[in-house]
């Protein structure tokens, strides 16, 4: 899942939601990171634009503009140890800390404003 409860255009890493989390909590489980990184080829729109999906972008124009791409590069780095925590909040800081370590920002990726429910 993503922690952040929401897709972003990958500037950053968002803060993680907490109750996502409850459910290895409860189950007394270990959590395994990963991050994600995109590009996209030279003269090519950029993955934040194509690859990425946020914000209050429509999904059929979306879906065309990355279709029509040559190719896009995805990596995924698995962090090597699971996170524990005491509570939610515990295992989502550490979780965060962790991605935070390996996190590598899509090129030139603006930075979003979360507005969603907790967004006063």
């Amino acid at each position: 899942f993503f922690p952040e409860g929401t897709s972003s255009p990958g500037a950053e890493v968002m803060a993680f939601k907490g109750s996502l989390f409850q459910i290895a909590i409860d189950q007394n489980m270990p959590v395994h990171t990963a991050c994600l990184h995109y590009s996209t080829p030279n003269n090519q729109p950029p993955a934040f634009e194509t690859v990425c999906w946020w914000g209050d972008m429509a999904f059929f124009p979306h879906l065309l503009k990355l279709v029509k791409l040559p190719s896009v590069e995805a990596r995924i780095r698995f962090q090597p140890q699971p996170v524990h925590g005491e509570n939610r909040k515990q295992m989502a800081s550490a979780a965060r800390e962790q991605i935070c370590t390996a996190f590598e920002a899509v090129a030139d990726a603006p930075k979003m404003v979360w507005r969603g429910p907790d967004t006063p």
